[in-house]
């Protein structure tokens, strides 16, 4: 299995705990203590999430572009590089 990297947009929300991270395009929430383990928990989330898409034969989603994006007061944009499979079925 090939693996390309592909940056993914994130998008941070603080909270009491630290932030929930909503990621477009997987349409999936994770969070993290900080801003960076938040961070790190969105990279885990689509890595693993691609890696269950692959092995189901399922196309990965397209990164979602940053002008699609609407962010609420106080929510943080950030990109990850995730590895995720090359589709090659």
């Amino acid at each position: 299995m090939k693996l390309l990297n592909v940056r993914y947009p994130v998008i941070l929300t603080p909270a009491e705990d630290g932030y929930d991270v909503f990621i477009p395009g997987f349409n999936t929430n994770t969070k993290g203590g900080s801003r960076e383990e938040a961070v790190e928990m969105a990279l885990a989330s689509i890595e693993m999430e691609a890696l269950f898409m692959y092995d189901d034969h399922s196309s990965l989603p397209a990164p979602v572009g940053d002008e699609t994006i609407f962010l609420e007061e106080g929510q943080i944009l950030e990109h990850v590089v995730a590895e995720v499979p090359k589709e090659d079925y």
